[in-house]
């Protein structure tokens, strides 16, 4: 895909071709190279050879330009076989010679094959910043095509270090620029990521949907063999899950032939995984083994890091439903080992450095505004003076000429319309005042968002962090034995889940708070599954105070209208504070009703309770609280404030009937589907 999108840019711009005195046909041979830009994906050998041949043949001849995306085309036809290094050899020798003709789109194109190449190596710190470098070239350009194979690529990035839910984002928004588009030729390969995404977060059906879909835009479009391959790969993995294993290993089958056919590494790598866990299902636990051993072997021996990852967690997943755990504990700290040392790096550092420059974009740009308002009023101010001058002088010389009545009535007409003039200045400047105020206002909200995140996210996260590395040092001290040592993870497994849920809420609160236009999607939500998926992340909140929970639902379920999303955020934040303010042994209900066009869900609990005015600032906007519970629990502060402010994005109500000591019952209602 990346090759289309390369070729398409470069068709739309002209690049300089005087001053070559050459008898090469310049305008001939970049017909040649956009050529080659598609068929190495097809034809990575005969493509290197194809290069080769014109580097030899017009050595000395051809631009400098033309000799970088020449060099660029070669490293590609390393990279499409998996031979990283080389590939990286080449792309930097392009690049090199790409910024000695100071060719910034290029550049930016250069930054995206860096990145995939790295990513795959597993160097995720270096593919980020690249990725990066070229999105905000891309956006200040408006490179739609170049942001669509940016955002792939992060989508690609954040699934290999197993964050699915920013690379369902990233994939989401490459899509929807691909729509904006108006071209259907990347859908193939963006269906078929989309696919991966949502079979790691446990959609099987949807991911089975979706990869089928992509390989019909495949039938329609005539993608490369590699983008087939993957689609088929990816409703192999989807029937897998499902238990079809028979229709998985014809798919697998034809997956694997294609990536065979191109000499791609990596893929054998990947479907050769895939047909072991094909073999597992279907009872061939030998040939499985066997499979998985050739794979971890020529993983490490070809240095293709993700391949490797991968094949270990199958290992793990095999040798535990084998029931061997001494293998599966043995491939469990091959794995956890290798993830740390592939992902120890600078990555969230990375991550933050694109966002505070995309921050201090904007404040310059508003600084730029200020700079040129300042510069408006000097000249009105100039021209304000200058037409009192003018008003004066003119008066003077009025006078001398007319000395009666008829002279002092002209002056006073013509004192009149620069009054008026004056007038309608001052009224000017008293607006680009206004703007002014507003735009300082506006920056300094950034700034002050900005520093609440930063707070938010040091004082959220530094205990619990602190919390399971105490625990995990005690565990490789070997001062625990085995019995111990289950319920020590346990204490980490229950610290890292409300640690994420706590990251979560801050957040979407901070996001909520400087973006202050939130969209949300308008879909058909089953209101007894939302609360039983909600209660399931914060389940063990309750267990740990012993409170019971109760669910009353009419049966069957209705249906209501709003962001899947947002309403677990708000079930589950209702939930959580019910538990937390709840004494141990009591007890939580919570209680769906339909009431005409609206289904009602209120959550109810005998716990402390909260005064008036805590009830009141709950509606305050922008506005953060933070209590103990019951148990001395902590928590953001947020919760509340997004339960307020989701409701309100999907049209919906809230009310809290509070009294304290007594407890509270909070009810938000949304329209039926």
């Amino acid at each position: 895909m990346k090759a289309f999108l390369r070729a398409t840019f470069f068709l739309l711009f002209a690049f300089p071709t005087s001053g070559f005195s050459h008898t090469l046909d310049t305008a001939t041979l970049e017909d040649r190279v956009f050529e080659l830009y598609e068929e190495v994906r097809i034809s990575p050998l005969l493509s290197r050879e194809n290069v080769d041949h014109l580097l030899r043949s017009h050595r000395g001849q051809i631009p400098r330009y033309l000799e970088g995306w020449l060099y660029e085309i070669k490293g590609d036809s390393y990279y499409m076989v998996s031979q990283y290094d080389s590939a990286i050899h080449y792309f930097l020798y392009a690049r090199n010679l790409m910024e000695l003709e100071r060719d910034s789109i290029s550049l930016a194109y250069n930054d995206v094959y860096l990145a995939e190449a790295y990513n795959e190596m597993g160097l995720h710190e270096e593919a980020a910043k690249h990725f990066f470098t070229a999105r905000n070239y891309c956006t200040t350009v408006g490179d739609t095509f170049g942001l669509i194979d940016i955002s792939y690529g992060l989508s690609l990035l954040f699934y290999d270090r197993e964050e699915y839910r920013p690379s369902l984002n990233y994939i989401q928004e490459a899509i929807e620029l691909a729509v904006l588009s108006e071209d259907s030729s990347y859908f193939a390969s963006l269906y078929t990521q989309l696919s991966s995404v949502y079979l790691q977060l446990s959609n099987v059906d949807t991911a089975i949907s979706l990869a089928r879909s992509a390989l019909k835009f495949d039938a329609a479009q005539g993608s490369s063999k590699l983008e087939r391959a993957y689609a088929l790969g990816a409703l192999a993995e989807g029937l897998n899950e499902r238990g079809l294993y028979n229709e998985a290993r014809l798919y697998l089958d034809s997956a694997m032939s294609l990536a065979t056919d191109i000499n791609d590494l990596y893929a054998t790598i990947y479907f050769r995984t895939a047909i072991a866990r094909n073999h597992w299902g279907k009872g061939e636990y030998d040939i499985a083994w066997e499979l998985i051993e050739d794979v971890l072997d020529d993983s490490e021996r070809l240095g293709i890091k993700s391949g490797l990852r991968y094949a270990l967690r199958a290992a793990v997943d095999l040798s535990r439903e084998e029931g061997d755990y001494q293998r599966a504990l043995f491939y469990s700290d091959s794995l956890q080992s290798f993830t740390k040392e592939l992902l120890n790096d600078n990555f969230e550092l990375v991550l933050l450095e694109s966002e505070l420059n995309e921050a201090l974009a904007e404040s310059e740009k508003l600084e730029r505004e200020k700079q040129i308002n300042d510069l408006i009023i000097q000249r009105n101010s100039a021209l304000l003076v200058l037409a009192l001058l003018a008003a004066l002088g003119a008066g003077i010389a009025w006078y001398f000429q007319y000395r009666g009545n008829r002279r002092m009535r002209k002056l006073n007409a013509i004192l009149e319309e620069r009054n008026k003039m004056i007038s309608s200045q001052n009224t000017q400047l008293d607006e680009q005042t206004r703007v002014l105020t507003e735009n300082q206002k506006l920056l300094k909200k950034s700034s002050a968002d900005k520093d609440k995140l930063l707070t938010l996210i040091s004082h959220d996260l530094r205990s619990p962090l602190a919390q399971v590395k105490s625990v995990s040092e005690l565990i490789l001290s070997g001062a625990v034995n085995e019995e111990e040592m289950k319920t020590f993870f346990e204490r980490i497994n229950e610290t890292a889940d409300k640690s994420l849920a706590n990251l979560t809420d801050v957040l979407v609160w901070a996001r909520s708070q400087m973006d202050k236009g939130m969209t949300s999607s308008s879909d058909a939500v089953d209101a007894r599954e939302a609360i039983d998926n909600a209660y399931g992340l914060v389940q063990s909140n309750f267990e740990g105070k012993e409170i019971a929970h109760h669910i009353e639902c009419p049966d069957p379920s209705p249906q209501v209208q709003c962001d899947e999303s947002h309403l677990g955020i708000i079930l589950r934040n209702l939930l959580s504070n019910s538990a937390k303010f709840s004494h141990r042994g009591q007890e939580v209900r919570t209680v769906v009703k339909e009431d005409g066009a609206w289904v009602h869900f209120v959550v109810e609990d005998k716990g402390v309770g909260m005064t008036e005015e805590v009830r009141r600032k709950i509606f305050e906007e922008g506005r953060r609280m933070s209590e103990r519970g019951t148990e001395l629990e902590s928590g953001t502060g947020t919760g509340l404030q997004l339960v307020r402010e989701f409701t309100e994005a999907n049209g919906g109500k809230l009310e809290i009937f509070s009294r304290e000591g007594k407890g509270t019952s909070i009810s938000v209602s949304f329209r039926k589907a």
